[in-house]
């Protein structure tokens, strides 16, 4: 580009297809989902990448953290990793990224240059989403280019560059880079609420960024680009369908949120229970006035942490050094900005299950919000009065999609 070569020699090992995943404290988790969706669907153009998130450290290639450094000159600095001989994770000085494959890349943000102490937003959230797809760019393998006839480049190194999203030049290479026909190894997506499908019993422990995790039965091409409502093995945007996929449809008043979240192990993710009167069962059977519901996420201590991940993770995400554990807490949010509110009604599509994971239609531990927040609705008022008693008109509280759903 103008006398510049815009990237590295080498690249990111398994790139094409990866995980990203957000440090507990990063606060621009919305910007860096639309930042992956625009380097993956660049306007007027196409390339073979697939970002989804994970909430499990290991299955990420590619990891977000923030920090605030106002003295610091950079908005966003990536880092690329690999082993040394003796086996462990070094940051690669730059020269090397012309000589060496990475495993990984760690991207930090610096909030100092997106917010004012006192929380103004010093930069358009275009802007902001510009800067993160920049760096992801250079997880991938590409450099930055300082010429100012090269400002118009997504990997122009300064802020007053106008790209919004991936330019053409940025495309060409990540197709040079991961190209189409690249053969890949079935990722196995480590999502906490896919582990639980009705119709899918797969399940996968991932213990190493580069280990055999990625081993699957077969290679495939890749064809298409999964989104988190792709995950699930039906359409959950249908209601009907959802309806279907679970065993119990049921109104329920929320009486009590537990304050904190517990490991399962069946499923090794926080769950949070809410203590439940029954209103009204549509489908299904409940013997009891009131139930415990469990929904993925949630707050859970350091120390419940500590026991459900594997002591390297741990030592990794710095918990091992944490004094207080029991008293100092990380947050999960598996589906969106959502909580259940004491005192209000929901319909809900809920598994009765127990501590293994496994469907128990009678006498069950408990019940599961199976299919996150696309189970979860409110009663919207009937239409048409001929049909009451005959239907329920349910709005999902994720997408807002309606849907009057017979009853037999």
């Amino acid at each position: 580009m103008n006398g510049e070569k815009i990237d590295w020699n080498k690249r990111m090992t398994n790139g094409k297809s990866i995980n990203y995943y957000l440090y507990p404290g990063v606060e621009y988790g919305p910007g860096i989902s639309a930042a992956a969706q625009k380097l993956m669907y660049p306007s007027g153009m196409s390339n073979n990448m697939v970002l989804n998130r994970t909430y499990t450290n290991s299955a990420s290639k590619m990891d977000f953290k923030q920090e605030r450094n106002a003295a610091a000159s950079w908005a966003a600095k990536t880092s690329s990793h690999r082993k040394n001989s003796s086996g462990n994770y070094y940051a690669m000085p730059v020269v090397e990224k012309d000589s060496y494959d990475w495993v990984y890349a760690t991207i930090t943000i610096n909030d100092a240059h997106f917010y004012s102490s006192s929380g103004s937003q010093l930069m358009s959230n275009e802007k902001i989403q510009a800067i993160i797809i920049h760096e992801m760019l250079h997880g991938y393998g590409l450099k930055d280019l300082y010429q100012n006839a090269n400002y118009k480049s997504i990997m122009f190194g300064y802020t007053y560059g106008t790209a919004t999203g991936v330019t053409s030049d940025a495309n060409t290479v990540l197709n040079t880079k991961y190209p189409e026909e690249e053969y890949m190894k079935k990722l196995l997506l480590i999502i906490a609420s896919v582990l639980l499908l009705t119709a899918c019993s797969t399940q996968a422990k991932v213990t190493d960024k580069d280990s055999e995790m990625l081993t699957a039965t077969a290679d495939i091409n890749i064809y298409d680009k999964i989104t988190s409502e792709k995950m699930w093995t039906y359409n959950v945007n249908n209601i009907s369908v959802v309806v279907d996929r679970n065993e119990v449809l049921v109104k329920v008043l929320i009486e009590d949120v537990s304050d904190t979240a517990k490991y399962v192990s069946s499923t090794s993710t926080p769950e949070t229970s809410m203590r439940a009167k029954v209103l009204e069962v549509y489908k299904g059977t409940i013997n009891k006035k009131e139930i415990q519901i469990n929904y993925f996420g949630g707050l859970i201590s350091i120390a419940s942490a500590i026991e459900g991940v594997e002591k390297e993770a741990a030592d990794k995400f710095g918990w091992l050094d944490v004094t207080d554990k029991e008293n100092t807490f990380l947050e999960y949010e598996f589906d969106g900005d959502f909580s259940f509110e004491t005192g209000k009604e929901y319909v809900l599509a809920l598994n009765p299950t127990d501590s293994t994971g496994e469907i128990i239609v009678d006498n069950p531990e408990y019940y599961l919000v199976s299919a996150d927040l696309y189970s979860v609705f409110v009663e919207e008022e009937a239409q048409d009065s001929r049909s009451a008693g005959k239907s329920i008109n349910l709005k999902n509280v994720k997408t807002n999609i309606k849907s009057e759903i017979l009853l037999d």
